[in-house]
């Protein structure tokens, strides 16, 4: 392999596609998602991915957030958060 040869595996971080931040493996130690060389995002952007074009699991309302349970909007979220704070 020559010298010149640029491998993205070797290196440690790399500039996300999206909003052109330094990122790389060690961003996505405490989130559940994982570092993807060949097409690299921030966790913030892949995040934003994939709630683009999502619907909310309980109405037709744009997602707004992405949980265990699915994609929710602003409301359900709401309730869904008012339902483990009652838990505890």
């Amino acid at each position: 392999m020559c010298d010149h040869h640029y491998d993205q595996d070797e290196h440690e971080y790399a500039l996300c596609g999206v909003c052109g931040c330094e990122t790389g493996e060690s961003d996505f130690e405490d989130v559940d998602d994982e570092f993807n060389s060949y097409k690299p995002m921030c966790p913030d952007c892949q995040a934003a991915e994939r709630l683009r074009n999502q619907c909310c699991e309980y109405c037709d309302d744009p997602a707004e957030y992405e949980t265990d349970s699915g994609f929710l909007c602003c409301e359900h979220h709401s309730q869904y958060v008012d339902g483990y704070m009652s838990r505890d």
